[in-house]
């Protein structure tokens, strides 16, 4: 089911091309058509209530209300996450900000929650998707027995920071085992897109 509708409205053609690296992220502005994106009806739904949103973010900023910036999308390998995600960042003319959950994870203690604290001082300075792809890496269940204390709080900081996020950044994350998932994050994400 393609999306069916063009992204016009909702492209800033004024956005410079451009490209940062660190060793924790890219910074790029991205060049994927929604319409090249294959969804389910009820995901194209979505979709479009998301970008309708953001078309009239204004309005809705101006009544005490955030457009929805919180995706979390879940399913097999190869479904297309991380090209719906830049699909998204190209149609509101935003940068993505792709981090490297390998690169992030430390084996020093504290030092994964100062790179989780970085990305999102980062991500809250502008208007940019973050991506998190893999995100179960830094939001994986905290009642797991097997865990030790460090990734717990590992969780427990990335959720501090979701909760700080700025209204004008939309995160999203991706996962292929959604069922590893800390039941918190399901509550911090409400667009729901399973691929």
């Amino acid at each position: 089911y393609s999306s069916g509708y063009s992204t016009s409205s909702y492209r800033n053609t004024t956005t410079p091309t451009f490209k940062i690296s660190s060793n924790l992220y890219t910074l790029e502005n991205p060049n994927v058509s929604l319409d090249s994106v294959i969804l389910s009806k009820t995901n194209s739904e979505k979709i479009s209530e998301v970008l309708n949103e953001w078309n009239h973010k204004d309005s809705l900023f101006s009544k005490g209300l955030t457009p929805s910036n919180r995706i979390i999308m879940y399913g097999l390998p190869g479904t297309g996450k991380t090209k719906l995600a830049n699909a998204l960042a190209t149609s509101l003319g935003y940068p993505v900000m792709s981090v490297y959950l390998d690169e992030l994870m430390s084996s020093y203690l504290g030092k994964t929650g100062k790179n989780i604290r970085e990305i999102f001082d980062v991500a809250n300075k502008g208007k940019i998707v973050l991506f998190l792809d893999e995100i179960d890496a830094v939001a994986k269940q905290r009642d797991d027995v097997q865990d030790i204390g460090e990734l717990k709080r590992v969780v427990t900081v990335f959720l501090q920071n979701i909760d700080k996020l700025s209204p004008e950044t939309i995160v999203i994350g991706a996962t292929n085992h959604e069922e590893i998932l800390d039941r918190a994050i399901w509550r911090r994400f409400p667009v729901r897109l399973n691929l």
